[in-house]
Parts: structure tokens; C-alpha cells; sequence
């Protein structure tokens, strides 16, 4: 759209008043009724400046459409890609601390399928309310590709987006009892979000109350518990589920969605702690953000649990890598080849030693698909820096 002078009634125009819609951004500024003027008097900026810079939009996106990327379930995040980034060229990366549970929430979480649910862990919040975010946070969101919603969606999303691990909030008080994640019933009803009425089967996991699923496990929240117009208590999930069984039902219901494409490509089960605890320094936890943008809020002990049987499984799945410190360094004729592969190991995050003449290094096998690709191009820029 261009917007130029013309006469109106013989009067020179110099502007033109427009809906949010109008201008591309209905989603960012969401009418509440039909033709309704875009009201921009709440930016604190002089009359005469540029909207894109008013709206902070006079910034640089880098959109990477990298379909070789896809299946690294480490860079379907904003933290993935920095630490690649650090890795290449060699800048610090801020470490996201594990988030230590300081006690067991009054409400249970049970797990009955290990397999398909590695991890699980609900945090009860009361307190909260149902508004708008900040500019700032919808402002990222939509930038990134996604739809504001309110405050409290728009904080799970933004934990998405940040760390690559699906978040989702459901209202507490919807919720019967307890949690339970479990398979479906065959033939059991579940309403989606998006309006959608399933009949269940019993490949599908769900997550349940004591009556009924309220979503479906990986892929999209249940229509009647997540968040609603009046939730004042939320129970956030931060979860991880057996990839192959979330592609399969999102491909039964045709109901791919952003978090069921993150699930689907194997996420680490350690990514859980990133979604829930990042610094304080940078990018904002997905509790302190809920503190900072519904007001007051009171953060209930978390109901943390995880199969110790399965961990123990999950690492039978590491295997070792071990290579010849002495070859490479030959090959690229520095005496200090091992101690640059470990260096370049311990940046992506993966445990590394020298072990005799050879390099020993411990890989998660869903973090480590990519890494012959990833090592190469990591150590080429390292060398062609030395």
C-alpha cells in the first residue's frame, strides 16, 4: 500500500487514517471490532516519525530457510542457533543454568507411559491474569513468524521460540485432581484449540486430568482447559514426548503444529530444564516472564517428575566418538589438534577428553546427528581464524 498527498473536499491530505489490517498489521494490533482505527497515542514517540521505527521495526531479520537444518532438533530455537554461531567464530555463549525444584507441588503428575514421555514437569502458578503482553514480547513473537495471543500464551510461545522446547499452559482450575499422561482411549473425545474434535485411539498419548484428556500429548492443548478469558491459575507444562508417536498423530489428524514439528525431529529430554530456567542475564525465564507481565503471581512448588529406569536407558542410547588427535593434527600440521577439538567439542556442549593418542567424546544420539557437518565447519573457521 502507498500512501500519498491528495485533495479531499479540496483540502490537501497528507495522511490517510487506516486499520491495523489494513497496513499488514492486524495480527500484531487485533481489532476489537470491525473497521476500528489503529490507536498508536500509547508509543511515546514525536509526531512526523517513521512508523516502522515508532514500531521498532527498522531492525535486520535473518531468516534462515535451511531445509538440511530441519532434522537438527538443536537449531529449531533462538539458544541452538546462538551456540552454533559461538561455536563458528568463536564468541562466548551465556549458559543456561539447571533449574533446581525447591520442593514437590501439591498436585501429582503421573507418567504411565515412560517411553513416550521421558520427562514432565508442571509448575502450578496462581495469581496471574489474562491481558495483553508487552509490545516488546508480541512484537518478537510476530517478527518470528507466530500470532500474539495474550500474556500468558504469548510467554510459552516466546519459551518456544527462545529455547526450542514446547511449553504449554493450562488453566488449574479446569483441571481435575492430578495429571496423568497416559495413551488414549480408543474411541476417546478430545476438543482442540482449533476447534477440532477428535476421535482418539490408543496410539495417541494424552495428557489427562482424572476425567478426561485435556490435550494431546506434543501437538495442541484441549479446547475447554488451556487458557481461557478468566484463568487466575495456570499449571505450566515443560515436557518431552517420544518423537516418532507425536508424527504419527499429527499426521493422523492432519494437525501439524509448532510445537508437534519441534517434538517430532527427537529434542534432547535436558532441554526441558532451558525452557524453564534460563538466566538472568539476556533472555527471560518462562516464570519471571509470567512475574514481570500478569503482576502478581505466586509460584507454587513444581511437581517435577521423571523415570529413573528410563534415564538409565536414555544413556545406553550415548555413544562415544573417538578419533585420532595425532592424525589431524598432522593433517592440518598444528601440535595442538586435540586440545582445539576439545575446545570446539566442550562449545557444542558435548563431554570431550584426550584419551591416550585419541579423542574420546560422549554423544546424545538425537544431539548428535549433524555432528561430522557441524565439527567440520566449526574447525575449518577456527583454523582459517589461526
Amino acid at each position: 500500500m502507498v500512501i500519498k498527498n491528495s485533495k479531499l473536499r479540496g483540502v490537501e491530505s497528507f495522511g490517510m487514517i487506516c486499520a491495523s489490517d489494513e497496513i499488514g498489521l492486524g495480527d500484531l494490533f487485533p481489532a476489537s471490532r470491525e473497521a476500528e482505527i489503529l490507536d498508536l497515542s500509547a508509543f511515546d514517540v514525536p509526531a512526523g516519525t517513521p512508523l516502522a521505527q515508532a514500531l521498532d521495526m527498522d531492525d535486520v531479520l535473518l531468516e534462515i530457510d535451511n531445509k538440511s537444518m530441519t532434522n537438527r532438533p538443536d537449531l529449531w530455537g533462538h539458544y541452538g542457533i546462538a551456540r552454533e554461531i559461538g561455536a563458528l567464530y568463536d564468541l562466548p555463549l551465556t549458559q543456561i543454568e539447571p533449574y533446581a525444584p525447591d520442593g514437590q507441588a501439591e498436585f501429582k503428575v503421573e507418567i504411565l507411559d515412560p517411553d513416550r514421555c521421558p520427562r514432565y514437569i508442571g509448575v502450578e502458578m496462581s495469581g496471574v491474569e489474562v491481558k495483553a503482553s508487552p509490545y516488546r514480547m508480541r512484537n518478537r513473537i510476530w517478527k518470528a513468524g507466530m500470532r500474539p495471543i495474550n500474556a500468558l500464551v504469548d510467554i510459552t510461545n516466546y519459551a518456544m521460540l527462545a529455547t526450542g522446547n514446547p511449553t504449554h499452559a493450562f488453566d488449574a482450575d479446569h483441571i481435575t485432581d492430578h495429571i496423568t499422561v497416559r495413551p488414549a482411549a480408543e474411541g476417546e473425545v478430545l476438543a482442540l484449540l482449533n476447534g477440532k474434535e477428535l476421535k482418539l485411539c490408543e496410539d495417541d498419548l494424552v495428557i489427562a486430568d482424572a476425567k478426561e484428556p485435556v490435550a494431546l500429548a506434543g501437538v495442541m492443548g484441549g479446547s475447554k482447559d488451556s487458557i481461557l478469558p478468566d484463568t487466575k491459575r495456570v499449571i505450566l507444562e515443560v515436557a518431552n514426548f517420544e518423537s516418532t508417536g507425536i508424527r504419527r498423530t499429527a499426521l493422523r489428524y492432519d494437525n501439524r503444529t509448532e510445537a508437534s514439528s519441534r517434538y517430532e525431529k527427537a529434542i534432547d529430554p535436558e532441554r526441558c530444564g532451558q525452557a524453564l530456567s534460563l538466566p538472568k542475564e539476556g533472555i527471560a525465564t518462562a516464570s519471571t516472564m509470567l512475574l514481570a507481565v500478569v503482576g502478581f503471581m505466586i509460584l507454587g512448588k513444581i511437581s517435577y517428575p521423571f523415570n529413573r529406569m528410563k534415564w538409565g536407558i536414555l544413556a545406553l542410547n550415548l555413544f562415544c566418538l573417538a578419533f585420532s588427535g595425532l592424525f589431524l593434527g598432522k593433517l592440518f600440521a598444528i601440535s595442538a589438534m586435540s586440545e582445539i577439538c576439545i575446545l570446539l567439542m566442550v562449545v557444542f556442549g558435548f563431554a570431550a577428553e584426550s584419551l591416550f593418542r585419541y579423542l574420546s567424546m560422549a554423544v546424545e544420539w538425537a544431539a548428535g546427528q549433524g555432528l561430522g557437518k557441524r565439527f567440520r565447519r566449526a574447525l575449518s573457521a577456527l583454523l582459517l581464524k589461526s
